[in-house]
């Protein structure tokens, strides 16, 4: 491959799909980097062991290695104190994850209307847009914009539960021509509850951020935050199928079959269950970004080797991610 990458708008293909990861909001606020989240985040002493042992500061990477230690561990019958140890931290490791976007995550007032304005209309460009990301800067975008009759989250008004903003499958599967936003591993706004089986998702409250959550999970402690953090593509696969919410929104990545861009990730060994879904799809253009950065030319050749292999069935381009509305410098605010 050349060094030299494309650029975005050299290539061809109806791009109806956009996937979004984590690089996208990273190109926003340089806080959302596993390096930064895990210089923020409220770690045990043992947990810090094991990323340092690790040399890591990937949280899915540890997360991977404890849910290994523990299958290892329960087929050699060790001792129950032992396992839970590991259960514990494998517990911890994934809250202070969610504490940590939660914390460093950037203020609405921090970035500019116009940003929002321009993140909206690329947005609105597709088709559906499916997002790995648990921050709220394609939502708020979306709300900004003020064009709600142009796009839906599949969340509607519930006469049933005071009202709420619930998701409701049967209300949900003729988006018309509104393009679909849809969380694939959850997000900070959006909330299970263990009694109802309800998902739902936080809305604004005059005087409060919606990033106020600690008073509304205290005001209803049958609820917990809608995230998907495990350490592999199997456990994210088993709460995914728990929730009727990211089952619909997996189901709908699974059957598109429109060209797909996708945005912001690298698609590490976690993400399979995500590789495995474009792949249901039948053949079509697949544009992947890269973010060229510093990368030799043997990193990026290497990068869109295994890109293609992953994608066999597909036509797929790499492109440099600069080159793309969503990755332009002037949206960087820290």
């Amino acid at each position: 491959m050349a060094t030299a990458l494309k650029h975005f708008d050299e290539l061809e293909g109806g791009w109806g799909t956009l996937l979004l990861g984590n690089g996208a909001s990273i190109n926003i606020c340089s806080d959302y980097s596993y390096a930064s989240l895990y210089e923020k985040a409220d770690l045990t002493a043992a947990a810090q062991k094991l990323f340092a042992e690790f040399e890591t500061a990937n949280f899915e990477l540890v997360l991977e290695r404890l849910d290994s230690a523990r299958r290892v561990n329960a087929a050699l019958g060790a001792i129950q104190a032992q396992q839970s140890s590991i259960d514990a931290e494998y517990a911890g490791i994934r809250n202070a994850l969610f504490d940590a976007v939660h914390r460093t995550h950037v203020r609405y007032d921090e970035i500019p209307g116009q940003t929002f304005m321009d993140i909206a209309a690329e947005l609105l460009r597709y088709d559906r847009v499916f997002t790995t990301n648990y921050d709220l800067l394609a939502y708020w975008s979306l709300q900004v914009s003020q064009r709600q009759d142009r796009f839906t989250d599949c969340f509607g008004r519930d006469a049933g539960h005071g009202g709420e903003l619930t998701f409701n499958l049967t209300n949900m599967m003729d988006p018309g021509s509104r393009t679909q936003l849809l969380y694939l591993h959850g997000g900070l706004h959006l909330w299970y509850d263990d009694r109802t089986g309800k998902t739902g998702k936080w809305a604004r409250q005059y005087g409060h951020n919606l990033l106020d959550l600690e008073p509304r999970y205290l005001a209803h402690p049958q609820r917990r935050a809608l995230l998907v953090s495990e350490g592999t593509t199997g456990d994210k696969q088993h709460v995914i199928s728990r929730s009727d919410y990211l089952s619909f929104a997996l189901r709908e990545l699974t059957v598109d079959a429109s060209d797909i861009v996708v945005f912001g990730t690298s698609f590490s060994d976690q993400d399979q269950h995500i590789i495995d879904a474009v792949n249901s799809g039948p053949p079509r253009r697949i544009a992947v970004s890269i973010h060229k950065g510093g990368q030799s030319a043997r990193r990026l050749e290497a990068f869109e080797a295994q890109t293609r292999e992953r994608f066999e069935n597909h036509t797929v381009d790499v492109f440099d991610a600069a080159t793309h509305p969503l990755g332009m410098t002037h949206f960087k605010i820290r």
